[in-house]
């Protein structure tokens, strides 16, 4: 049996580790919290543009452009034509190609579609 004495040691010794622990964690979060603030305010005041800004609003263009919108018809047409013809004989691995050519076609124009429809919406 332990005495009376070792298990207040004990105890004493539980609460300075909690202690320690919510203090350690305290520091933690505030010092990421002070970092995180100072790279966010840094990050706005930057008036020069990065360098990958511009190819990648090139990469946009022409993702939303007039030939993403000819290469998803194509894609869309290339993948439901077997559908189609083939009927349920069409089976296999080439079933699945058309597939995802169907997929791809519809979500690489899904924009275009969209916008062809007349809707308007958020442009991510």
């Amino acid at each position: 049996m332990q005495s009376k004495q070792s298990k207040q040691v004990k105890h004493v010794k539980q609460v300075k580790k909690r202690r320690m622990i919510l203090l350690l964690a305290a520091v933690l979060t505030f010092t990421l919290l002070f970092f995180t603030a100072r790279i966010a305010n840094g990050a706005t005041a930057s008036t020069v543009p990065l360098p990958w800004e511009s190819p990648l609003a090139a990469l946009a263009r022409s993702f939303t452009g007039p030939v993403a919108k000819s290469i998803a018809l194509i894609s869309i047409v290339v993948g439901l034509g077997p559908l189609m013809l083939g009927g349920g004989d069409f089976t296999g691995w080439g079933r699945w190609m058309a597939y995802i050519m169907v997929a791809a076609g519809t979500l690489g124009g899904a924009g275009n579609i969209v916008n062809t429809l007349g809707l308007t919406g958020a442009v991510v």
